[in-house]
């Protein structure tokens, strides 16, 4: 369920992306996870599991899905954008 709701959220944020912008969605979708990761602390049903599975999945590939969005937002040459995409991508993979 977490893998199906996280495709429906990967394309939902890229039309979410075109109404309220990028840093919006992103902000939103790291927001909703961090509350539901804590939440999972509390859960006693099997209910609760899949409630928060269906958010946490559909915020989760939100974020996924627009993590390089801002790189692209940044402007100047197309033939940049892979530079710039492997400079964050090798920073994220340092951290994780």
């Amino acid at each position: 369920m977490l893998n199906g709701c996280s495709v429906v959220g990967r394309l939902a944020s890229g039309f979410l992306a075109g109404w309220w912008g990028v840093a919006n969605v992103i902000t939103l979708s790291t927001f909703i996870c961090v509350v539901f990761v804590f939440g999972m602390i509390g859960l006693g049903s099997v209910a609760s599991v899949i409630v928060i599975a269906i958010i946490y999945g559909f915020s989760s590939g939100a974020f996924v899905s627009s993590f390089l969005m801002p790189v692209y937002e940044l402007g100047g040459d197309v033939s940049d954008v892979g530079r710039r995409t492997g400079m964050v991508m090798s920073i994220s993979a340092i951290a994780a």
